[in-house]
């Protein structure tokens, strides 16, 4: 670890290792609020519609089921990393609607540093969300560069 930002550097992190995302539960007025400012579709805004629709209610925009993850990764795990910049969402995966009252959590996965750089890594990690029953309702691999603890500590010298 970086003594004086107390976060994990490149050089921190393990290949396999898996960090537990908190929890959060969307509420049917959170998902129409979404929706009516940034996704403005029946399926999303309008509960009558919804309601005999092929879901049976409003379900949360893609967007904002991506924006959910990012809270939890945030709050769970990218708060923790020294991070230097994010590159790239790739594979993103909306695998199953994201309903009201249903909490999700979730987890993100080291797969790839590349310490090649004294100074600064890529690196790839795996992030999922999923109910309380284990289903998983999105996917994503996040590209982010993060400080190595060499380049980190020459910023400061």
């Amino acid at each position: 670890m970086t003594v004086a930002r107390g976060m994990l550097t490149a050089d921190d992190l393990i290949v396999g290792h898996v960090f537990q995302l908190g929890e959060h539960t969307p509420t049917r007025n959170e998902i129409v609020e979404y929706a009516t400012a940034w996704d403005p579709q029946p399926f999303h805004t309008d509960i009558a519609a919804a309601r005999t629709g092929y879901f049976g209610d409003v379900i949360a925009s893609g967007v904002h089921t991506l924006g959910i993850f990012q809270r939890l990764a945030v709050e769970s795990v990218y708060s923790r990393l020294d991070v230097l910049a994010g590159r790239s969402l790739q594979s993103v995966r909306f695998l199953k609607p994201v309903l009201q009252a249903r909490t999700l959590t979730g987890s993100v996965t080291v797969v790839e540093v590349d310490l090649s750089s004294e100074i600064r890594a890529p690196v790839l990690l795996h992030g999922a969300l999923c109910d309380l029953e284990g289903t998983d309702v999105f996917t994503v691999d996040v590209d982010v560069i993060i400080w190595r603890r060499r380049g980190r500590e020459g910023m400061r010298a």
